[in-house]
């Protein structure tokens, strides 16, 4: 199932995007293509959507769209036509912050989770004015955060990009039955779908993982990262670090006429810095090829 986020901003695209009809949703695939394009009338919004769709590429389920007007957005929330998970809201839309007045609408249309943004320095303002609306007390309104021109303000994204990566994982816990252990997993950057969950049995072993289990019971980033931190496998890297070799498969640097870096890797550093498909397929095959960062 999806997990749709919605940007809705009136500065949501480039200059000259090139498309027909702006009233309609604009989605993922058409947002990342716009990014080639370096001038925007909001370069903050080029940032943030760039820095979003890295930093949440590795979660299957989650997808952007984007409404360059609320009122867009609203009209398909009505007609059924969609239903976003999370909405960032843009509070300076319009010269007099109109976007404040679709908020009880939204609120009541749908059960999605707001976050504010604003271009300008106002946040303390906004945050007072949605304590006057009551707003606070809904945990459906999760904060408000600062878009801005400013290098320095990159963080500040990221925190954002955090707390909604945060809010998908909490969203999104499966109960999963392994090794007749009901266990919660909770979709992260290594684990993003339970079906990726298997690959670890073919690194790690069945037994190491369900010793991990019968003690946790809980599949997250963390213990995923716990489960690899006490795994003995070591990796190779050939000198050019174009292919991955597992213990099993060292002789086979020999066939592909590869130097290999002298010292080993260890599967959690592997974790961190390689895709598990290709740590599965090395530790299965012996050895895997290195995609790049554009091939992920």
């Amino acid at each position: 199932m999806k997990y749709d986020v919605c940007y809705t901003d009136d500065l949501l695209l480039p200059v000259n995007p090139g498309i027909q009809d702006d009233t309609i949703m604009i989605g993922q695939d058409t947002l990342e293509k716009l990014l080639v394009n370096q001038e925007w009338n909001d370069p903050a919004v080029r940032r943030f959507l760039s820095s979003s769709f890295k930093a949440t590429k590795k979660f299957e389920n989650i997808r952007y769209s984007g409404y360059t007007n609320p009122a867009f957005l609203v009209r398909d929330i009505k007609s059924g036509q969609y239903s976003p998970k999370i909405i960032q809201l843009d509070w300076d839309f319009g010269a007099g912050g109109d976007a404040e007045n679709y908020i009880d609408e939204l609120m009541e249309i749908s059960t999605a989770k707001i976050f504010f943004l604003s271009g300008n320095d106002t946040t303390q303002e906004i945050i007072d004015r949605i304590k006057e609306r009551k707003l606070k007390k809904s945990d459906r309104v999760l904060g408000v955060f600062q878009k801005t021109h400013n290098e320095i303000e990159i963080n500040g994204e990221n925190n954002l990009i955090k707390e909604i990566v945060a809010e998908y994982t909490k969203s999104t816990k499966i109960l999963m039955n392994i090794y007749g252990l009901e266990v919660s997993f909770f979709p992260s950057v290594f684990l993003p779908s339970p079906k990726r969950f298997w690959m670890l049995e073919s690194i790690l072993g069945k037994e190491h993982i369900k010793n991990f289990l019968q003690k946790n019971a809980v599949i997250s980033e963390n213990t995923t990262e716990e489960l690899f931190e006490k795994c003995e496998n070591k990796f190779y890297i050939n000198t050019k670090n174009t292919r991955i070799y597992s213990q099993n498969g060292i002789e086979l640097h020999k066939f592909y006429e590869d130097k290999l870096n002298d010292r080993p890797i260890s599967a959690i550093y592997a974790l961190k810095n390689y895709d598990l498909a290709i740590l599965e397929t090395a530790v299965e095959k012996g050895t895997s090829e290195i995609l790049t960062t554009d091939e992920k």
